[in-house]
């Protein structure tokens, strides 16, 4: 029944984005888009802020998400520098089939196209990224299509006795009705699983040069 939907109806979908493409927020991180074009939106790569830091209420509106925390075995500054790096997110973001940065102008918020899926399908989206003194946030850019409504983060940065604490948050809103009921809490839970794969991620080179 889901193929048989208009893909860019208000109910419809691409069967691809409902079944195989999954991202993180962020991420960024576990979101599938399904290529239908949204309102007409204020590019962020333009803007000169993110996202403001306050995110909607989980439940409200439809909005998904939740917020974890690790504990990074390296200097503050070192998780703030590799969260901005495109290195960082093609190795963390699940199911990653390919990751194209963006040029931008400098000190401007860095962009990539980001396509993720599997034997099921796939999804793009375009993921954006920008450093806050201690926090890095991010945001999907609406203005490019997708096929879910909105996704923003941020990754929250402090000394610990043992390296980092990261505070990670993150909220996406799906949109399409079906999506929501036959994947929503995969997607979610692939978005919460970032802090984890990041902390993997930058340990692993770091307890192996000990």
């Amino acid at each position: 029944m889901a193929a048989a939907l208009d893909p860019c109806s208000k109910g419809g979908m691409r069967r691809s984005a409902a079944r195989g493409g999954t991202a993180a927020a962020g991420v960024a991180a576990a979101l599938a888009f399904a290529g239908c074009a949204s309102p007409p939106l204020p590019d962020p790569r333009h803007a000169a802020e993110a996202p403001r830091d306050e995110l909607p209420a989980v439940g409200v509106d439809g909005w998904r998400g939740g917020e974890r925390e690790v504990v990074v075995a390296l200097p503050p500054a070192v998780v703030l520098r590799a969260l901005t790096e495109p290195a960082l997110w093609s190795a963390t973001l699940p199911h990653l089939l390919a990751f194209e940065p963006l040029p931008g102008a400098p000190r401007a918020p860095s962009c990539a196209r980001v396509t993720q899926g599997g034997a099921l399908g796939t999804a793009t989206y375009t993921a954006c990224v920008a450093r806050h003194e201690d926090s890095v946030r991010f945001w999907i850019d609406r203005t490019r299509p997708h096929g879910i409504d909105d996704a923003r983060g941020w990754f929250r940065v402090s000394p610990h006795p043992a390296g980092a604490r990261v505070r990670y948050r993150v909220r996406l809103r799906i949109g399409h009705l079906l999506t929501e009921l036959l994947a929503g809490g995969t997607i979610e839970e692939l978005a919460l699983s970032m802090p984890e794969r990041v902390r993997a991620h930058l340990e692993g080179p770091a307890v192996a040069a000990r």
